[in-house]
């Protein structure tokens, strides 16, 4: 097993005002491994902050300002509106010179429901987040895509005063570019139940998530080898989100027979690549 050395300094303090409590801080050190590359265990769930080759000084620094957790003394509940942001650049020097924006957004709590637009760090699905890569759909192995938003974050009491509770969100974002497609989009959306009291040692918990990658652009129209449709695009417009968000097959039931003028596995299938996972 090749060794590496991490080694980081972590200067750090809190602000607080009577208006706004802000938390932020400053990190900084430096990653070197015996290899000329970074083992993959020392960049997982980094968000794409650590590189591939080793070698390299960091400089990452932290501003936040996170929703109020205190209950108000008159109705001994959490405030129904709220707001909070968030900032933290990234600079890798040395071997990789980077300069990168992790984490950049706004967002406004009332009452069970969070609008939130921006990048932030996530965690999608159920699963252990202190002894686990991260989720099957989910990981904190790049950085996190910008999206528009609407929530539950957390759990809300729908049956039996508190027996039964659900969470989820509905989501649009931007994958931006790669070298064959050019901004494309993603569709989320998720719905998870939780049976059980606050207070029972054992709480049930299932769910499913959606996320699908559709429209943009391929980086030259081509011509489609089993359609033979000429593919500038693939699909940006409403029709083509309301595809992709309701997952409606586009062949007619039975015959197989081509709905459109994209790609044939579109066409045969759904818009769009869905992927997901039942947890």
């Amino acid at each position: 097993m090749r060794k590496y050395l991490l080694f980081s300094l972590l200067l750090s303090n809190l602000a607080w005002s009577q208006a706004i409590k802000l938390e932020k801080s400053i990190s900084t050190g430096f990653v070197i491994s015996s290899s000329k590359v970074n083992t993959f265990l020392l960049r997982t769930n980094q968000y794409g902050t650590v590189p591939f080759e080793s070698g390299t000084a960091f400089v990452t620094g932290n501003i936040f300002k996170n929703y109020d957790s205190l209950y108000s003394i008159k109705t001994k509940k959490l405030k129904k509106f709220d707001y909070g942001f968030g900032l933290e650049p990234h600079i890798n020097l040395g071997k990789v010179n980077q300069a990168l924006l992790v984490q950049a957004y706004g967002k406004v709590r009332f009452g069970a429901f969070e609008l939130y637009a921006g990048r932030r760090k996530e965690v999608m699905g159920l699963m252990d987040t202190t002894a686990t890569m991260g989720s099957y759909i989910w990981s904190g192995n790049a950085l996190p895509l910008p999206k528009v938003e609407i929530s539950f974050q957390n759990y809300v009491p729908i049956l039996g005063n508190g027996l039964v509770s659900i969470k989820g969100n509905f989501a649009h974002g931007w994958f931006g570019s790669t070298d064959s497609v050019k901004t494309f989009y993603l569709h989320q959306k998720s719905i998870y139940t939780k049976i059980g009291k606050p207070n029972w040692k054992i709480n049930l918990q299932m769910g499913l998530n959606h996320q699908v990658q559709w429209g943009g652009y391929p980086k030259k129209p081509y011509i489609d080898p089993i359609s033979n449709n000429l593919i500038t695009d693939y699909g940006n417009d409403f029709n083509s989100l309301f595809l992709a968000t309701t997952s409606v097959r586009l062949a007619k039931k039975g015959n197989g027979e081509i709905g459109g003028n994209g790609t044939f596995n579109d066409d045969r299938n759904r818009k769009g690549n869905h992927l997901g996972s039942v947890d």
